[in-house]
């Protein structure tokens, strides 16, 4: 890998690539930075000043990662534990959770855009398919409890009289 000093002022380097490794250079140069990196670890313009500092250092970047990743999935854990709650329950914690991530890593990001891409498709539908798609959602949830229910029976720390009715249905041991 070659690796090219970006406050170099060398008039031999005229090549296209080197070009736009010294425009990239001078975008990092307004957050007081002049490293010497690869041409792969040029990081993106950033709008702070820090996470520019942070990703021209290869081992804060790391950790900086290592936390965001952290904190991230313990939100998204969190929203799984919260979800059964009364309320929104889960779901602010998991968005907040994806932004977090979608923040550091190009997957997250990429799944963010996916989903809000997809509910701005469902926003754009009619009043009548939209109560079938919820219609239709509602139904493939059921259905997964039920072939649950079939497969691990009643859970015993439901009520009584829950547990007599959920025994009631086909399949569904007591």
């Amino acid at each position: 890998m070659e690796y090219v000093s970006l406050t170099s002022t060398d008039r031999s380097l005229r090549c296209a690539h080197l070009t736009r490794l010294r425009q990239r250079a001078s975008v990092m140069a307004t957050h007081g930075i002049s490293p010497a990196l690869p041409r792969r670890d040029i990081p993106r313009r950033e709008r702070f000043a820090w996470r520019a500092r942070i990703r021209a250092n290869p081992p804060a970047l790391l950790a900086y990662r290592v936390v965001v990743a952290i904190i991230g999935f313990a939100f998204i854990i969190a929203a799984g534990l919260t979800g059964w709650l009364p309320g929104p329950g889960g779901i602010p914690l998991f968005l907040a959770g994806m932004a977090i991530l979608a923040s550091e890593f190009r997957w997250a990001h990429s799944l963010t855009i996916r989903a809000m891409g997809v509910l701005r498709a469902f926003g754009r539908q009619s009043r009548r398919r939209k109560t079938l798609l919820v219609c239709g959602f509602l139904a493939a949830v059921l259905l997964l409890g039920y072939v649950a229910l079939i497969i691990v029976g009643s859970p015993g720390w439901l009520p009584g009289w829950l547990h007599a009715a959920l025994a009631m249905l086909p399949g569904v041991r007591g």
